[in-house]
């Protein structure tokens, strides 16, 4: 085994966004099982659990900056770690106790070069009730991983034995077949057509005008189609040789053509980007969001709509490999004011699912990663159960996302009653990105400092917020402060950026290189800069010929992953 392995394209994009996060938890991922019966084995999950999480190679890694300036993960040095049993039984509500913890864990901020990236525990709410809680950093694993190792610790608490999964799940391996599509004549296919899909540089769909395009994400809004709708659904894809997530992406693409004023369509759509047997097999992070685009006209039925997305998913399955930061960089440097899609749809499936000890158990997804401006989730339980529709957004947003919830429920229920009459005879009130007019483009997450003393402008990278179980962040770890006088200049702003930077060696990597790093300004409500559109950037060390300059937004990636179990027979 190698003592440091590259890091693959995926985690690169990941690596740098955690270094861009003030709060160290935005790439926490997670769900919970919760599972009731009488005869639930403790001791019995909790060798299971070991068994398959002890010989996955590929999550038992931190990362670092190598003395070449190269991002780099390294194997730890012991699989050793502890899987708490926690006993709420005695609590008034375990319920609301159970959940109180798993929030509070949730939002732990994680340090990539020392912490253990992945973290779980079981929680007792009652003799006959389990709840089983899974973490992640997201660097580490995305949905369909986190699908198969789930799937793995079920199979071997039903047959008293780990997988023999150890020659698989190694980092050498994951590495490599990421280098050799990396080298390989089909990427640059799948970069011809990627750029050739967005070649006229479509304007992008916004709903709320909000301006954010990466910020944390929660359930803030709910849409519903119940089981008789369900039902009429369902007939109509098979009647007309669809699949029902196909017309529910249909669905989701008509109300916001109709909402927004505009037939052309641009949604981020995420996709597992496993192409090959070897990743099709192996707990890691490879998942990426790619653009999904289509055009509703307004003489066009549901059907039509469907038929066309269809292709377009055929072409996302064929060249779902490619990286979509990957494009959203190449777009933006043939057009610096291209924006990428902020606006995503998100097919789940059932969460009734034979999880954690053989039998049915409820899964709930608690986080899957940044958000954009808004992401649709779509949780299609068993057949003759309700679809629910989950707005996943930014907290300050819930306003505008219950509204246009509201106005997708209305849509719904008139388009359910005549799926056959054309898109342009619905009526849907206006999204908020007309009514409200777009916000500059901006991070949501915001770079806070304790101190409120009037005036300063506080300026720091991500890492000098972590912190270690609550104590306080290491000394290296200094905080850099610069005036913010109402005349503050773009180069006085680029000037503090690249003090920083000589501060931090993780700053000055070749992952950045020519690109500038990008930071968000933080200032207190008495200063005269708004935090939420100045984006500050500064000129690397090194070979770039790069000028500083002020971009919106980083182009950073909102959530490569649908938290999901893996395909049956996968």
């Amino acid at each position: 085994m190698q003592s440091v392995y590259p890091v693959t394209r995926a985690q690169r994009t990941i690596y740098f966004g955690h270094q861009l996060d003030a709060t160290g938890h935005l790439y926490n991922t997670g769900m919970y099982t919760e599972t009731i019966g009488d005869d639930i084995d403790i001791d019995r999950m909790i060798t299971a659990i070991h068994s398959v999480l002890d010989v996955a190679e590929t999550l038992h890694v931190n990362f670092d900056v190598d003395a070449d300036g190269n991002v780099v993960q390294i194997p730890r040095a012991t699989r050793e770690w502890d899987l708490p049993v926690i006993d709420f039984r005695g609590e008034d509500d375990p319920a609301a106790a159970s959940d109180r913890w798993m929030r509070e864990t949730m939002n732990e901020p994680q340090d990539l070069a020392r912490d253990l990236l992945f973290r779980f525990a079981i929680h007792r709410l009652a003799d006959d009730t389990v709840r089983l809680y899974q973490q992640y950093h997201h660097i580490v694993n995305d949905g369909y991983g986190i699908g198969l190792a789930t799937t793995a610790m079920t199979k071997a608490y039903v047959e008293g034995k780990g997988p023999d999964r150890a020659a698989e799940w190694t980092l050498e391996r994951y590495v490599r077949v990421d280098e050799e599509y990396v080298a390989s004549e089909q990427r640059e296919l799948d970069r011809r057509y990627w750029l050739d899909e967005l070649a006229d540089l479509p304007q992008v769909t916004r709903l709320l005008g909000s301006g954010r395009l990466s910020s944390p994400g929660e359930l803030v809004a709910w849409s519903h189609i119940d089981a008789d709708g369900r039902g009429r659904l369902e007939r109509y894809a098979k009647a007309h040789g669809t699949r029902l997530a196909t017309v529910l992406i249909a669905l989701l693409g008509a109300y916001l053509a109709r909402a927004t004023r505009r037939r052309d369509v641009v949604i981020s759509l995420p996709t597992t980007a496993r192409g090959t047997r070897e990743l099709r097999t192996v707990p890691a992070m490879v998942a990426s969001v790619l653009p999904l685009r289509f055009d509703v006209p307004d003489d066009a039925r549901l059907a039509d709509v469907a038929e066309v997305i269809d292709g377009k998913l055929l072409g996302l399955l064929k060249h779902g490999r490619y990286r979509g930061e990957d494009l959203g960089r190449e777009l933006a440097d043939i057009d610096p004011d291209w924006r990428p899609p902020t606006v995503g749809v998100n097919i789940m499936p059932a969460s009734v699912s034979r999880y954690s000890v053989g039998r049915e158990s409820q899964a709930h997804m608690l986080s899957s990663g940044p958000v954009g401006e808004l992401e649709f989730i779509v949780v299609l339980e068993k057949a003759g159960h309700p679809i629910e529709i989950g707005l996943r957004g930014h907290a300050d947003d819930a306003p505008l996302a219950q509204r246009c919830a509201a106005d997708l429920d209305d849509f719904l229920t008139a388009i359910l009653a005549d799926l056959d009459a054309p898109l342009g005879t619905f009526d849907v009130a206006p999204a908020p990105s007309i009514t409200e007019g777009p916000e500059a483009d901006h991070i949501g997450v915001a770079v806070g400092h304790e101190d409120t003393t009037a005036g300063p402008l506080a300026l720091m990278p991500a890492t000098v917020r972590r912190r270690d179980a609550g104590r306080a962040v290491d000394a290296d770890l200094r905080e850099y402060r610069i005036p913010a006088p109402e005349d503050l200049t773009e180069d006085a702003v680029v000037a503090a950026v690249s003090a920083v930077v000589e501060h931090h060696p993780a700053l000055r990597t070749t992952l950045t290189a020519p690109a500038p790093v990008l930071w968000l300004l933080s200032v207190n409500d008495s200063a005269a800069v708004d935090a939420r559109a100045l984006v500050a950037s500064a000129a690397l060390p090194g070979p770039s010929s790069q000028a500083p300059r002020c971009p919106r937004e980083p182009r950073l990636p909102t959530c490569p992953c649908a938290l999901m179990p893996p395909p049956a027979g996968s």
